[in-house]
Order: structure tokens, then C-alpha cells, then sequence
């Protein structure tokens, strides 16, 4: 690719160039129809048997679920940048191999981050003669894959765009999908395997519950133990979330009556029925600890992402878990993966322990001994969206240095506020 350029566009002049960008965010109608497009996304990726696959059901589904004018999936090779494919009103690069370090898919891959860029003439990271003679004047590129991603999701406008964070969200959950299906598939390069990361001694260090003692059979066992684990978490549970996004999707079409009670009992109940496996995922790849709960779920999440992590955290529950309600646990649950993953992603560390803690707040707490929040994360949307989980149900969200080294995240918020 070549060396990046910063010049004005032929045909820019100031009655030309619009005077904004388009920023709007989507309407209920657009958002109901992304969640029923994107729970078809998440069923296709997991009946998908081939890179090629893959490749189709997310360039299509990316370009469609933006209403955009152009959308690529890039791969990471080595030191280059391969636009395996693509799906645009006019072509872009599908073909061609770019040097990681000057190319925006690269940078998204090199610093694990999404990039939203409103106007690819004002933003260095765009080497603008590679652009000059396509329709593309703004972008958002999203990496595919925790810890060191394999690819990337490009998603193009031929008008000013600024991304909004729906549309940001909904291109990260199409990519963790794509992530699972490549692992799948055996496309991982630095992804991790599961099964090649199952680390199975020492056990996982629990303090305030009492952990089952884990017996192992012989290799065999397993081995096939290993095996429908991965399987069920590839497909099954790839599925039942597929399933209930097209039911969110139809909920959100409908009025208020009886029909939007029973989709709702019927989301409710998917809900249990993935939350019940992963409890029997995690029992077939890890053992017999006691699974109820939010420590049970801690526990499944925190197992998850060892395999990225290539190390067990510490866990440390205080107080008692019984009385909190299941719509703060979730909230909870989907804070600790947030925040799990950028310690996977950015903090190169060694060791992490988790603290749970309930009293009058359910308190969350990550410690790793990493080398603290790089600057050209300490803005990035992965806080801005936890400190506004936190927020919005009047609670808090603190990070800084640990006095013992590393860096310290603690989200916390009151038990009354759902």
C-alpha cells in the first residue's frame, strides 16, 4: 500500500463538501430489523463448514446490517493485510495484500480496537491514495478476535458517516461471532484453540465457596469430554443465541398484548437453557464445581476466558448471592467479560483476580498485573461502555493503578437498581 497521504480530494471545494456528518442513530423500526438480521447471522456462522463460508455471510450480512454502500473481510497474514473478500456497489481491494503497518484494517488488528473514521481525508491512519479512487469517504473497521486478532470487518459509506455506537455494537457482536465460527473451523493463527488450552492442573483458585473436588478419567474420556464441549458451545449455543436475537427482533416489532408476553416467556426461557449450558460446558471441561447463581456464572465466564488469557485467574466472592435479581446478574456478567477482554487484549498479564462482592452493592472487581492502560486505549468505546453501564443504573465505574502494580477496575452499582 502506499505511504500515506494526506491531500484534498479532486473534487472537494466548499460547496461540495457537506457541512456534517450524518450522524442519526437508528430508529426502533432499523434496530428490530438488525436483531432479526443479526440472529440470522449468528446461525449461518454457525452452520458454516469453510473459510469461504464465513467469508460470504459476513461481508453480507455487515454491508446490510449498516445500510451501507460497501463492506470486506480481511485477513491477517503475517505482516500483510489480505482482502480475502468484499461486498461493494463498485470494487474496492479484494485481491490485494497491504503492509499491516499502513493500512487502518492493520491498525485495527495491530491495536485490537474498533476505528470509526467520519472523514478518511482528516484521519492519518488512512492512506489516502489507496482510497482516491473509490467511493469511500468514511469508515468503521472492527478486529475479529481477543487477545490478537486473526482479521478484521470493514464497513464503508460514500457519504460523511459518523458511526454511531449501535452501529459500532452491532458490527463487534458480528465479529465475535466470526471469531467463534473461525475457531470452529481451525482458522485461528493467534487465536487460541480450546482445545489446545484447556489447562487443566492447577484447579481454578476459588476463595469463599467451597469447590468440588475434580476427578479426571483416563485420556480417551477426555478427550470426547473436550470434544462435545467444543461442540456444544460452537454450534448449540451459537444457535440458541441466534434464536433468541430473531426473537428480540419480532418482540420489538409488536404492540403490547398477549403475543409480546409469550415471545417474552419464550426469550426468558432460551435465556436459562444457554445460561443451563454453559453450566454443562463448563462441568464437561473443567469439573464439578458448584454452578448456581452469579458465582456460577462467574465461574463459567472466567473459565471462558483462560483460554484467551492462557492462565486461571484468582476468584474471591464476599457476601451473599441469593437475593440478586437475574437482570442485574446479566448486566454484571456481560461487565466482567468486558472487562476480562481488555485485560486480554491490552494489559500483557500474568495473573488477574477477581473480586465479587455483595452487601448493599454488587461490586465487581479486576486486578491484573499487566502493564497498565496504554493512552491510546484510556478513551476507547470498551470503557466508555462500561463506565455508562455503571451510570445508567446510578452506579460506578472507577480504573486506575493498583498500589501493588498493574491496574485495578472496579464497576459497581446498587442492588436496588434493578
Amino acid at each position: 500500500m502506499p505511504p500515506h497521504q494526506k491531500k484534498p480530494r479532486d473534487d472537494d471545494s466548499e460547496t461540495n463538501k457537506p457541512t456534517s456528518c450524518d450522524t442519526g442513530d437508528m430508529s426502533s423500526p432499523s434496530r428490530t430489523a438488525a436483531s432479526r438480521l443479526l440472529g440470522e447471522c449468528h446461525i449461518r456462522l454457525a452452520r458454516a463448514m469453510s473459510l469461504e463460508e464465513i467469508q460470504a455471510v459476513v461481508r453480507q450480512s455487515a454491508r446490510a446490517l449498516l445500510k451501507a454502500e460497501g463492506a470486506t473481510f480481511i485477513l491477517r497474514e503475517q505482516d500483510t493485510c489480505y482482502y480475502a473478500d468484499e461486498d461493494a456497489l463498485s470494487p474496492l481491494w479484494k485481491g490485494q495484500r497491504f503492509p499491516l503497518t499502513n493500512c487502518i484494517s492493520g491498525w485495527a488488528m495491530l491495536h485490537s480496537d474498533v476505528a470509526a473514521v467520519p472523514d478518511i481525508t482528516k484521519d492519518d491512519r488512512v492512506p489516502y491514495e489507496a482510497y482516491r479512487p473509490t467511493f469511500v469517504k468514511s469508515l468503521l473497521m472492527v478486529p475479529i478476535g481477543i487477545g490478537e486478532p486473526v482479521a478484521a470487518i470493514g464497513v464503508y459509506w460514500s457519504r460523511l458517516h459518523a458511526a454511531t455506537p449501535s452501529e459500532i455494537h452491532l458490527i463487534e457482536q458480528l465479529a465475535h461471532a466470526t471469531a467463534t465460527a473461525l475457531e470452529r473451523i481451525g482458522h485461528t493463527q493467534s487465536v487460541v484453540l480450546i482445545s489446545e488450552h484447556l489447562l487443566p492442573d492447577p484447579p481454578i483458585v476459588v476463595d469463599g465457596l467451597a469447590p468440588v473436588e475434580r476427578t479426571m478419567g483416563d485420556s480417551e474420556l477426555r478427550s470426547l469430554q473436550e470434544r462435545v464441549a467444543r461442540d456444544l458451545h460452537d454450534t448449540v449455543l451459537q444457535r440458541l443465541f441466534g434464536s433468541g436475537m430473531m426473537l428480540q427482533g419480532l418482540h420489538d416489532k409488536l404492540g403490547s398484548g398477549r403475543e409480546q408476553q409469550v415471545l417474552e416467556e419464550v426469550m426468558t426461557h432460551i435465556e436459562i437453557a444457554a445460561r443451563e449450558l454453559r453450566g454443562v460446558i463448563f462441568g464437561l471441561e473443567y469439573g464439578n464445581l458448584e454452578l448456581t447463581g452469579l458465582p456460577g456464572e462467574v465461574l463459567v465466564i472466567v473459565a471462558e476466558a483462560s483460554r484467551i488469557l492462557q492462565f486461571r485467574p484468582r476468584v474471591h466472592f464476599e457476601g451473599s448471592f441469593d437475593h440478586i435479581s437475574p437482570e442485574l446478574r446479566g448486566e454484571g456478567m456481560r461487565v466482567l467479560r468486558e472487562m476480562l477482554s481488555n485485560v486480554a487484549r491490552h494489559a500483557h498479564a500474568t495473573a488477574v483476580s477477581i473480586t465479587c462482592t455483595s452487601s448493599s452493592d454488587l461490586s465487581i472487581s479486576v486486578h491484573d498485573n499487566g502493564t497498565g492502560i496504554p493512552q491510546s486505549h484510556a478513551k476507547g468505546n470498551g470503557l466508555r461502555n462500561l463506565a455508562a453501564r455503571a451510570s445508567q443504573h446510578d452506579g460506578t465505574f472507577v480504573i486506575g493503578p493498583h498500589p501493588d502494580g498493574g491496574t485495578r477496575a472496579t464497576w459497581s452499582v446498587p442492588l436496588a437498581s434493578l
